[in-house]
């Protein structure tokens, strides 16, 4: 190889790490992160937290990360189906809605006769237990 082949490679290369540590929306694994969150942009929970009045995840005894993120949630739609899995189910059965709570979370609501389930699901497709109060 000629030495312009040379430099023109380590150029490109350079351009190519340099774009991919700059862009912060391609390292998080969260979309639409507002700036005042983005320190969170690995933790889960922190985003949360950061993402909503008086909420936070709900360690508990076996954590608050119920499932990692296995799929991109667009809609409410996406995070009711995300959670079927979760729960053992393929098919919806009239007793589930989801709400968006803002750029990056949605409620689930389980409905059974003698309770309501709430599962938070992230963009990523992780959900978390959490727990709102003042």
């Amino acid at each position: 190889m000629s030495n312009k082949t040379v430099l023109f490679l380590i150029f490109v290369l350079g351009i190519f790490l340099i774009s991919g540590c700059s862009n912060d929306e391609a390292n998080s694994r969260f979309k639409d992160v507002p700036e005042k969150c983005k320190a969170f942009s690995d933790d889960v929970c922190g985003l949360f937290s950061c993402m909503t009045d008086n909420c936070w995840c709900d360690e508990g005894i076996d954590g608050a990360v119920l499932m990692e993120g296995t799929n991109d949630v667009e809609n409410e739609d996406g995070a009711l189906f995300t959670v079927l899995p979760y729960l053992g189910r393929d098919l919806l059965t009239g007793n589930e809605r989801a709400v968006k709570l803002n750029s990056v979370f949605y409620n689930v609501f389980i409905d059974y006769a003698d309770r309501e389930e709430v599962f938070t699901v992230a963009n990523d497709g992780t959900i978390i237990k959490t727990v709102c109060g003042v």
